[in-house]
């Protein structure tokens, strides 16, 4: 398949009505270990750039705002980058060790669609927060039921498993296990540093 627009964004709405079959896809393209890592890359970039827009524009600019660090594109980029490399080891490590067959190229194939697919959602949220501010509130909070929805998905297509409630489960742990490692990477750069501190 080619990675034009097109292609995407019809990839991107079959993985959304079948998330387990868009995964399939994803995974039998056979990407290398050099381009997933760019692709990763290139996702926490995309990923900043819109991210650092959307706050330039929607977040009032307050001294000790908890977002107020964030406005550094690069501080953004480490928090996202970190936590895009948490979830790739994560999955890959959490779902080898409950018996899972997915290898590490293919956890990495699925994480970056997934926040491909976020990136999409992301943009049409900061439209519609500009447009209209309500409707983008609610597109946060489709986008997160979504998030989960998909990432569960895909971990048991990865890995070969049946059961999407154990998957589920097993999906706590991850999220647990990136919150506890991001926390110092987060102190390192001074978030939740007392104004002045």
């Amino acid at each position: 398949m080619n990675l034009t627009i097109v292609n995407l964004l019809n990839l991107a709405g079959e993985t959304l009505r079948a998330p387990r079959q868009g995964a399939r896809q994803v995974l039998n393209l056979g990407l290398t270990p050099a381009v997933l890592w760019q692709l990763v890359i290139l996702v926490v970039v995309l990923g900043v750039l819109l991210g650092w827009l959307t706050l330039a524009f929607l977040v009032p600019q307050t001294q000790g705002s908890p977002f107020s660090l964030f406005r550094s594109p690069l501080a953004l980029g480490i928090v996202q980058g970190s936590i895009l490399v948490l979830m790739i080891f994560g999955t890959y490590w959490i779902g080898r060790a409950f018996g899972g067959a997915g290898d590490f190229e293919g956890t990495m194939a699925v994480m970056v669609w997934l926040q491909v697919i976020l990136l999409m959602v992301q943009l049409v949220q900061t439209i519609a927060f500009l447009l209209v501010p309500p409707l983008g509130a609610l597109i946060g909070y489709l986008a997160l039921v979504m998030t989960i929805w998909l990432f569960v998905n895909f971990v048991a297509e990865l890995h070969g498993f049946e059961s999407l409630g154990m998957v589920f489960l097993g999906t706590g742990g991850v999220f647990l296990g990136i919150v506890l490692a991001i926390v110092p990477v987060l102190s390192l750069i001074g978030v939740g540093a007392p104004p002045g501190g």
